[in-house]
């Protein structure tokens, strides 16, 4: 990887669902390609301009409308975004595989809540709490 300069481009991709996009009310998602200019290097990374933008306009995650300049280490193993296209992407899929493994542990909790609420119901001797193995 080449030293970045000012004026380079970094790279981040981010999800964004949209319901109701047509008329008839369906769901669109999008896996969009943000970019960042490089504002300043320092030995050890880089000011980007947080003013990013897909060719669908201004992102909005959930801490409000993104605005401002992040400091990005040079060498950190997780980044807001890349130097490459390539490297966004592989850095997207490992969020979103990381995404998936904890929203599936909170819906295997759920459903084991649920089976013991559901055992209460039916029988109120039922201790409210189970041993769970791993």
């Amino acid at each position: 990887m080449d030293e970045p300069k000012v004026g380079d481009v970094w790279y981040r991709y981010m999800d964004d669902l949209r319901i109701g996009t047509d008329e008839y009310d369906r769901a669109e998602m999008r896996v969009s390609e943000l970019t960042c200019s490089v504002l300043s290097v320092t030995p050890k990374g880089v000011w980007v301009a947080d003013d990013t933008r897909s060719k669908y306009g201004i992102i909005r995650n959930c801490y409000g409308w993104i605005q401002g300049k992040r400091f990005i280490l040079k060498h950190a193993t997780a980044r807001y975004a890349y130097p490459t296209k390539e490297m966004a992407l592989e850095s997207y899929v490992a969020r979103k595989k990381r995404q998936i493994s904890i929203l599936s542990t909170q819906i295997k909790t759920a459903k084991d809540a649920l089976a013991i609420a559901n055992l209460m119901l039916l029988d109120p001797t039922v201790k409210p709490y189970v041993s769970i193995k791993g």
